[in-house]
């Protein structure tokens, strides 16, 4: 088996060390000293504003990300359950679909001496499976269909109209994986020029969701609802 570089080697694993799957925390919640509260406001509703807000940093936007496609595809996990970042694929669609979602943006949050040119990584990776605590033997796409979020914001917008809630300032494109697969299965990153070229169709928010199940149509995922 061809593990990542940083887990070569013998594999073992613990099995009295078993997968933790956390659940949902309530914004009430408060960091404590066995039940004492530490301090006033010291709440996870803090925590969250102060680590979440900046939506234009790249880990927050892409967690985003998903959750602005998970609203649009009905995906009513993110209701009930906690993200994991380690699954193979991030969000499933009537219990059915594997979506992939990736981000990108023309502006940072940081001093740019001129815009980003977006981005996407499309990389085949190895698959984790956290309840054998093995990754796939070859690195594969592990979703049915990719969703790319593009933050549409350019320099010249002022600043108090950037605004990642508003779906309007995001542009989504999206492509069968086994297009990806056939045309360039080898390559790592795509731009929106390359995804154009590909057929990647550019739909709005609302137009997610049945987008989707029409590119699918003719596979075994036509049912899902």
């Amino acid at each position: 088996m061809d593990y990542p570089e940083f887990f070569r080697g013998e594999l073992t694993v613990n099995r009295a060390l078993k997968p933790i799957y956390s659940s949902r925390r309530r914004d009430t919640d408060y960091i404590h000293l066995d039940g004492d509260q530490v301090a006033s406001g010291a709440t996870l509703l803090n925590f969250w504003e102060w680590y979440s807000s900046d939506l234009l940093n790249n880990a927050a936007r892409g967690a985003f990300a998903e959750y602005i496609v998970a609203i649009a595809v009905g995906d009513d996990r993110v209701f009930e359950k906690v993200r994991d970042g380690w699954d193979p694929f991030d969000l499933l669609m009537s219990g059915v679909v594997k979506i992939e979602v990736k981000s990108s943006a023309y502006i940072q949050n940081w001093l740019q001496r001129k815009e980003s040119s977006p981005t996407f990584d499309i990389a085949r990776k190895f698959a984790w499976d956290a309840r054998a605590g093995t990754y796939s033997d070859t690195q594969i796409r592990s979703s049915d269909v990719y969703v790319f979020c593009l933050y549409n914001r350019r320099a010249a917008d002022a600043g108090d109209t950037l605004d990642p809630l508003n779906v309007s300032q995001w542009d989504f494109f999206i492509l069968p994986t086994l297009v990806l697969e056939r045309e360039v299965p080898e390559q790592k990153t795509i731009s929106i020029g390359g995804l154009k070229r590909l057929g990647a169709r550019k739909v709005s928010f609302e137009q997610i969701h049945d987008t989707i199940r029409e590119m699918l149509v003719g596979t075994k995922y036509t049912g899902t609802t």
